[in-house]
């Protein structure tokens, strides 16, 4: 009895057991036919769930709707247009602002979604369709010409700067020279439109030309600047009736300009800056007041004088000089120069009553 009631329940058991394998096996069938139905029937005109074109998610839509939103995103496309080398661009544009496109309609046309992988369960998910495309082809509009006249050609065309120096404050600084450069619209126009745009990756197009080197460079500027600091590193020494007056290093460095004569960089002490500090801080060294002279005329004419004293005054424009020679190297220390200074007149005039005394008043 007990054997019986045995084998009936491994019989249950085992027809319980392959139930439930018909049944998954069934479930499975169901799910793969259903998956590859839905696959069947997802319609031709639209791209698939999980594709990226170009790095941006497309899918889903339709490819004119792709298309569309390819073509937007690649007319805000950035482009960073240099000049020779120059380390910064010149201009940084979107690609509709040069009258520049891209069409997207004819790469997306031929993306398909074959029947044959269709079949295969699960294929929606895996497939990538993105691979076979071509690059995207720029193309340029009536307009585009105008773009590079008016925003490349006065930068093709410049001429070179020398490098110099100026003073911050505290110190002399180098200000680089820059490269210039010359070239035809017709070559900047050719370079522009060897552009390959691609969302995935910046874009830079460098323009030939013909480069233009300064005349003075860096190292000429550098190799004044370290003369000029041990040169003047501890101010200037300027002799003035007798007595020294120290003029700082900051001072004599803030009075000098800097220009470029035959070939070479040299520095100038600004007239009109060093005079201002001479009349205020030495000047009055070598001032002597002017005496006065006194003259008494009659009738107009002169019948007695006395002559005054000269006095002197500082040569602004000769200390100046003085001081260049400093700057320059031909000399030690500077001299202040001196000028005369005429004495001031005093007149008295007295008047007769005859005609003539009268006619000469009237006639002044």
């Amino acid at each position: 009895m007990n054997k019986v009631r045995s084998g009936v329940w491994l019989l249950a058991r085992h027809l319980g057991a392959a139930s439930w394998r018909v049944k998954l096996r069934v479930g499975i069938g169901v799910l793969l036919g259903g998956v590859v139905l839905a696959q069947l029937v997802y319609p031709s005109d639209r791209l698939l769930p999980f594709t990226r074109i170009d790095g941006v998610a497309l899918g889903g839509i339709t490819k004119q709707e792709a298309a569309a939103r390819l073509d937007k995103l690649y007319g805000s496309y950035q482009v960073a247009i240099y000049m020779g080398s120059e380390k910064t661009p010149v201009t940084i544009t979107k690609l509709s602002d040069a009258d520049i496109s891209v069409n997207n309609t004819n790469r997306l046309k031929n993306l398909s979604y074959p029947w044959y992988l269709r079949l295969v369960p699960f294929s929606v998910v895996w497939i990538t369709l993105q691979p076979k495309l071509p690059d995207p082809t720029a193309t340029f509009g009536d307009t585009f010409a105008q773009f590079v006249e008016k925003k490349l050609m006065s930068s093709c065309r410049q001429e070179p700067v020398n490098a110099s120096l100026k003073f911050d404050s505290s110190q002399l600084i180098v200000v680089p020279a820059k490269v210039g450069g010359q070239c035809e619209q017709a070559a900047v126009t050719k370079s522009i439109s060897s552009i390959k745009p691609l969302l995935t990756r910046p874009a830079d197009i460098r323009v030939a030309r013909q480069e233009l080197p300064a005349v003075v460079g860096d190292d000429k500027a550098q190799q004044l600047k370290s003369i000029l600091n041990e040169r003047l590193g501890d101010g200037v020494l300027l002799v003035v009736a007798g007595d020294t007056v120290s003029i700082t290093n900051k001072d004599i460095m803030s009075w000098l300009s800097f220009a470029v004569v035959d070939g070479q960089l040299l520095a100038r002490v600004d007239a009109e800056t060093a005079g201002k500090w001479l009349s205020s801080n030495a000047a009055v060294k070598l001032a002597v007041a002017p005496g006065v002279s006194y003259i008494t005329t009659r009738d107009f004419d002169i019948v007695s004088q006395t002559t005054g004293s000269n006095g002197q005054a500082m040569n602004i424009a000769a200390t100046v000089s003085s001081i260049q020679q400093v700057v320059d190297g031909a000399s030690d220390q500077a001299v202040a120069a001196s000028v005369v200074v005429p004495p001031t007149e005093q007149y008295t005039r007295t008047y007769s009553s005859s005609d003539t005394a009268l006619g000469a008043l009237l006639a002044r």
